[in-house]
């Protein structure tokens, strides 16, 4: 039996730091689209104990997306 590779950082994409820095703090849409991104990704693998802060740190990423799509429009 083959044991599954561990997946490896995108080489192409920007290496972010851990933790996320303040959400206030982003201030261009692509970072952060990639810190939604990779919260996301972080819900759906998540145990069932830490869902509801990734929830709510995903919802406060999407809002100030939101925010700061109005802002530069």
């Amino acid at each position: 039996m083959r044991r599954a590779k561990t997946p490896r950082p995108s080489e192409g994409g920007p290496q972010l730091p851990e933790p996320l820095p303040s959400v206030a703090s982003l201030e261009g849409l692509e970072e952060i689209t990639v810190w939604l991104g990779t919260f996301r990704e972080r819900l759906r693998i998540a145990h069932a104990k830490d869902r509801k802060t990734l929830e709510a740190t995903v919802k406060e990423l999407e809002a100030h997306y939101r925010r700061r799509r109005a802002d530069l429009s």
